[in-house]
């Protein structure tokens, strides 16, 4: 059941009744409730962290050592009381708050495969969590690339932590005042291509690219898909 809400986003309310009519059997949403409370955070995390042992140790047997990585911020919407690891958020209808986390996936054969993940809470900084989700993967692989979402690319910091690990990375870029500038002067090495665009209080150095998008509007920045990468 737990499987099943996970894959399909449901909340215990509605996925329990649902899982019932599809596999014939499944707890109630109260049953389940209470056995999920049963339970204490330190069992649970273990219990996460066997499942990442396993398929570490699947990979493993597979000889995979080099991997691309790809970094994903995840929110779910909180309608509750107060908690100490709900944040605050702005893209859901009906409430402020929600649950934030960051994962860290591996893309092995065309699929994605969450390798370890850590919890946004009031306290933690975007660069902090990246710095520890990048040195855990580096136990177990050498990482040939880190993908990941303007979220990301947009700070500094990120970008400083990342280069800090003497890794490769690829991302989309927001267009900020400055970067609209670029691509309407056509300035850099040529008209799709800017070096060491530097930006963010950490001073950070990337290269930009600009990639047509297939349209024509008579502002030029609203042509161009942007990209950032080291």
């Amino acid at each position: 059941t737990l499987l099943f809400l996970s894959i399909k986003n449901r909340y215990p309310e509605n996925g329990c009744k649902r899982y019932k009519e599809i596999a014939g059997k499944s707890p109630d949403a109260d049953t389940f409730y209470r056995r999920i409370n049963m339970k204490s955070k330190e069992e649970i995390l273990e219990e996460f962290l066997s499942i990442q042992r396993e398929i570490i140790t699947k990979l493993k047997k597979r000889r995979v050592k080099r991997i691309i990585v790809l970094m994903d911020e995840h929110e779910i919407p909180w309608y509750g009381e107060d908690n100490p690891y709900v944040v605050g958020t702005n893209n859901f209808n009906g409430t402020k708050l929600a649950f934030k986390y960051i994962t860290i996936n591996a893309l092995i054969d065309g699929y994605k495969i969450c390798l370890f993940a850590l919890p946004v809470t009031p306290f933690s900084t975007k660069e902090e969590l990246v710095d520890n989700l990048l040195s855990t993967v580096e136990k177990w692989f050498r990482i040939e690339l880190v993908l990941f979402d303007r979220g990301f690319s947009k700070d500094s910091k990120v970008l400083k932590v990342v280069e800090k690990h003497a890794l490769k990375y690829l991302a989309p870029m927001e267009k900020n005042d400055k970067i609209k500038r670029i691509a309407n002067s056509k300035d850099g090495v040529n008209e799709f291509y800017h070096t060491q665009y530097e930006f963010g209080k950490e001073k950070a150095i990337t290269n930009l690219f600009f990639i047509p998008n297939g349209k024509y509007e008579k502002e030029k920045w609203k042509n161009y898909h942007v990209f950032c990468t080291n």
